[in-house]
Order: C-alpha cells, then structure tokens, then sequence
C-alpha cells in the first residue's frame, strides 16, 4: 500500500449482518471466517444474542431438529436465516405463536435461540451436535459441556453477564442485573425474541430492569417495540432458574461485564466505540468516537498500545510516532502531518486536548489489520 493511501483510507462503518455472504440454497448466511463477532467472549456472546432481535419470532420447536431431539439446521449455521426475517415481517402485532407449532424452520424457541447464540461462538468446538438441550436440563448440561458452574434455583442470590438460566419450561441468558436485585434478559418467549426485565425481588413490576428494556428497545430497535412492546416478566424469573455460570478460560470477559451492572453494560454495548488488539480490549483516558463514517483514537493511548514510540516537543507542538520502520509527525500548530516526510494535513483532529488519528493510521503503522464490527461498534486489530 502506497504511504499517502494509509492515511487517507477510512474506516466505513456498516453492519455485520448487513455484509456477511448468502448461502442461497438453504438462506442461511454463513459464518464469515475473518470476522471478530465469532470470538468467544462475553461481550461477543451479548452482540449475537441481539441480532435476531427484530428479525425473528417465536415458535415452539424453533431451531430443533425434524425428530425434535437436538439442534436443527439453523442452530448449526452461522448467522440469520433469511426465512426468520421473512415470517418475522409477515407478522402483525396479533401473532400467535399457537397457530405455529414446529414451524421449525420459521423461528426460535427458547433453547433454540440459546444454542443458535453458542454456536455463534463456539462453532463445533465443544459438541458435533449442536448446544440445543431441553430447558429443564440446559444449564446442567452447559454446565457439563463447558466446565462451567452449575447452580440449582434454591441458592441462586446473584446473577452476572452471560450466565444461562433454565428451568422446567424455559431458558434465557442474562444481560445483567440491576441495583434493585432486578435482571435485565435475553431470551425467545412469545411472541418474539426479545431484550426484557424481570420484576424486582419484592414484586415490584415497574423495576430497574424494566425501564432499561423498554428504552433500550424504543431506542435501538423501534419497529420490534412498536409490534411487540411487552419488556416486563415476573419475579418467577429471579426464583424458578437453575444457572450456569462460565469458566474465564472458555468465555472470557476482557470488558469487564461480569463486575458491572445491566445500565453500564447496555450503554458500553450500544453506545461506545471499543477497540482490541489481539483480543484484549483497549482502556484509555480519552474515548474513540466515530466522525463522518471514520473512527477516530486518542494518538499516544493508542499507539503506545501497539508498541509504537511517541514522542511530544512543546516547542514546536510537534508529536512523533514512530513505529514499524515508520515515521508520523503530526504538527497540532501548523496542522499537518508527515508521514514518512510525504505530508498530509487532513487525517487527524484535536478532541479535548488530546490529538486524535484515524484507527486505520495507528494500526497500519506497526502492521496491524483492522475490522469494523457494527453490531456492537467494535474495532479489532490483528497482527
């Protein structure tokens, strides 16, 4: 790549869902290889939980397979079925998820949309059969299957990010939970697959939990909330699931969620810009933002991160980076940069005192490769 086209690429910001191939014999999109979203980890577990939110609704025996004892095709397969979309848009507000029992290929039940969400990321890594399990027996059997900590309803006091819940007749997977004991969920109960808050654990229904869904779902996705609108389940959902909890070396959490409530994990997923490099999230003083389509980094935050040397002269307001065999010089005064002496005064920007420069510019120094994800406004860099 020529110099002066490293700094003048940008970083176009699209959906992931909205970029991934069409497998077109069975509608199914397939994984993308090279894509970050299938890395296990807690935040990534979140952001395909998310994605059939608006896209598909819930029918019993969703996702199983024809002889309703394992996963079906579609928990097997990366990515959204185009036929989910297709049934999800053919309903009004009137869906009866009665009138469409083992439609299997149509939607999502519960334990369906849960083994969909960990094959997302687990692939066939942990099991030839898919993850799909009867709710009565998910959160033992994940338990079972990954290591993970089991817990029965009796001594459940507490509930954090990514933990599987089941009971008798249903499954979901915890968001997180909020101050007033209230747990904000995601799950696939009729009438659709949905983002929902239980009850606090006094009973009442107007919790904390509550209110986060319904303005995360009027927010970000408008025309679910307008067909389905109901965000509010009872105080069985906190006394009646049995957990199980992941262990860090199969589900890792580099951002944290597990130690933070349900507001600042929504507001982390939905609302900032995150970076990783090689897997490990990116903290710094000052946050990325995102400015007409290209993300924009804190200079030395950032590229001391990738191993770069930065070097700041007040006397001629003038930071150097220099990193890879390569060298950048940004002029704040002047309001140029020299990349290896070829200038360009167009690729950076002052945001609260700090110099900021595009991703792309930072990473492609020290040879990074880099990947927008949109779903949860993630950027990840790769050696």
């Amino acid at each position: 790549m020529k110099k002066r086209s490293i700094l003048v690429v940008v970083l176009t910001v699209f959906m992931l869902f909205g970029c991934v191939p069409i497998d077109k014999e069975n509608g199914m999109t397939v994984r993308a290889e090279a894509s970050s979203l299938y890395t296990p980890t807690v935040k990534n577990m979140l952001a395909n939980a998310f994605l059939p939110v608006g896209k598909a609704v819930y029918v019993y025996g969703g996702a199983w397979n024809e002889e309703d004892t394992a996963a079906g095709v579609e928990a097997m397969t990366y990515g959204i079925s185009s036929r989910w979309a297709e049934f999800y848009n053919a309903q009004s507000s009137a869906y009866n998820y009665q009138n469409t029992r083992y439609q299997i290929h149509d939607g999502l039940d519960c334990t369906g949309y849960v083994g969909w969400t960990m094959y997302q990321l687990f692939g066939n890594s942990y099991s030839d059969i898919g993850y799909v399990y009867q709710s009565k027996k998910m959160a033992s059997s994940y338990a079972s299957l990954f290591g993970g900590t089991y817990t029965p309803k009796e001594q459940v006091t507490k509930r954090v990010c990514g933990d599987v819940m089941s009971s008798g007749g249903h499954a979901y997977m915890v968001v997180g939970q909020c101050s007033d004991g209230s747990v904000v969920f995601l799950h696939a109960s009729p009438p659709a697959v949905n983002l929902c808050g239980t009850a606090a654990p006094n009973g009442r229904t107007n919790s904390e939990a509550v209110k986060l869904a319904t303005r995360y779902m009027k927010t970000y996705f408008p025309a679910h909330y307008g067909k389905f609108p109901d965000t509010s389940r009872g105080k069985a959902y906190l006394t009646d699931y049995n957990r199980m909890q992941w262990p860090e070396n199969v589900l890792p959490d580099p951002d944290g969620y597990r130690n933070m409530s349900a507001e600042a994990i929504l507001a982390d997923l939905f609302e900032n810009v995150k970076i990783y490099a090689n897997g490990a999230r990116l903290f710094s003083d000052a946050e990325p933002y995102i400015d007409e389509g290209t993300t924009y980094v804190p200079l030395r935050a950032v590229s001391e991160s990738f191993g770069a040397e930065v070097i700041w002269s007040e006397e001629t307001g003038t930071a150097t980076v220099q990193c890879g065999g390569h060298t950048v010089m940004i002029n704040v005064r002047r309001n140029t940069v020299a990349f290896d002496d070829d200038p360009d005064s167009r690729m950076f920007q002052m945001k609260n005192d700090r110099i900021t420069v595009p991703i792309r510019l930072a990473a492609e120094l020290c040879g990074f490769q880099v990947e927008w994800e949109g779903v949860s406004k993630s950027v990840y860099l790769t050696k």
